[in-house]
């Protein structure tokens, strides 16, 4: 898309209330933060969206996520560098980035449970689903590439 959308101009009052809601989960969130952006990071990967993968690379080093895990997000399968927790995490923003490919068993219920409470498993849900819609927000209206 060569022409860029300038949502904020457009439907600002809207795009505010999604951004305070982004504000408000992370001011009352149980998830740590490093966690948070290495999901962010992964997802926008994923997706494509070279300028929210940039954005979160940048939140992730301020809350000193490791920069080795930052490094083998696109593997971190065969890394090993990963805690469970993030593991988990990782595999559960991959099923629901690709949900068309993916259930979410009761099988596999139990076993994110068992790593996270339910106030921590949704609040996941929301940081996955959030990044999301940013990036769809990002990719659709042709704000995704970086020029820096």
């Amino acid at each position: 898309m060569e022409e860029k959308l300038n949502y904020n101009a457009t439907i600002g009052e809207q795009v505010g209330h999604l951004v305070k809601m982004d504000q408000t989960n992370l001011a009352v969130t149980s998830l740590e933060l490093d966690l948070i952006e290495l999901v962010n990071v992964f997802v926008s990967q994923i997706n494509g969206c070279a300028f929210c993968t940039n954005a979160h690379l940048k939140k992730a080093r301020k809350v000193n996520t490791d920069e080795r895990k930052l490094t083998f997000l696109p593997v971190w399968k065969e890394a090993h560098l990963y805690t469970e927790r993030e593991q988990m995490a990782l595999d559960l923003a991959y099923k629901i980035t690709n949900i068309q490919n993916y259930v979410v068993t009761d099988g596999y219920y139990h076993r994110v449970r068992t790593i996270f409470s339910e106030k921590e498993y949704l609040e996941l849900i929301l940081v996955i689903n959030n990044i999301n819609f940013w990036n769809r927000m990002m990719l659709a209206t042709g704000n995704s590439s970086i020029t820096e």
